[in-house]
C-alpha cells in the first residue's frame, strides 16, 4: 500500500523505548527484566479492535535489536497484545522511521521523541508520549500537529474516543 491510505483503514505504529518499555530502569546486565510501561500491553490488546494493524517501529543498532526482541519475547508481548512479532520493525536511524511508516501506511504513531514525530509530516495523527520539555522546546514547529499524552490510559482514550489532533504538517 506504501503510504496510500483510505479513510477506512487505521494503522497504528508505536515505539518501544519509553512507550512500551520503561526508560532508564535497566538493571545491570539484565535488559529483559525492565518492566513494560504501565497499561501498554493491555491497552494495545484493546486497540487491536480499533486498528486494522498495529506495528512496533523502533530505532536500534543490530545488537540492540536482538535485546529488544528478547525483551518482547520475555515479556510475552505477542500473547499479551495479540500483535505478532512479525509486526516488529527496526531501523538504524531515527529519521528512517518515516520510511517505515510510509511503507506500512501508518495513520497514527506514538513516540516519546518530538524529533521523531517531526520526520512524520504525512502521518495524520502523532502522539508524543511523556515528552521531554527540553526536547519539545527544540522542536516547537511540530507541536501544533502533535497530541501530548502522559499515560497509556490517556493515549487509548484519545485513539478510541476520537479526541485526536489531526492535520499533517509539511515539515
Amino acid at each position: 500500500m506504501g503510504g496510500k491510505t483510505t479513510a477506512m483503514r487505521r494503522i497504528l505504529g508505536v515505539d518501544i523505548g519509553g512507550v512500551l518499555r520503561e526508560r532508564g530502569l535497566v538493571p545491570i546486565g539484565n535488559y529483559a527484566d525492565v518492566p513494560p510501561v504501565d497499561g501498554a500491553f493491555a491497552d494495545l490488546r484493546k486497540l487491536g479492535s480499533v486498528f486494522d494493524k498495529i506495528y512496533v517501529i523502533s530505532k536500534s543498532g543490530l545488537e540492540q535489536q536482538q535485546r529488544k526482541r528478547a525483551w518482547l519475547e520475555t515479556q510475552h508481548f505477542s500473547s499479551e497484545t495479540q500483535i505478532p512479532l512479525d509486526n516488529v520493525r527496526f531501523c538504524l536511524r531515527k529519521e528512517e522511521k518515516a520510511r517505515l511508516c510510509w511503507e506500512l501506511a501508518v495513520t497514527d504513531f506514538v513516540d516519546n521523541r518530538a524529533e521523531v514525530l517531526s520526520y512524520l509530516g504525512y502521518v495524520r495523527h502523532r502522539y508524543l508520549f511523556r515528552g521531554d520539555p527540553e526536547e519539545i522546546s527544540r522542536f516547537t514547529e511540530v507541536m501544533p500537529y502533535v497530541r501530548c499524552v502522559d499515560s497509556w490510559d490517556e493515549l487509548t482514550n484519545c485513539l478510541i474516543g476520537g479526541r485526536r489532533k489531526t492535520g499533517a504538517a509539511r515539515i
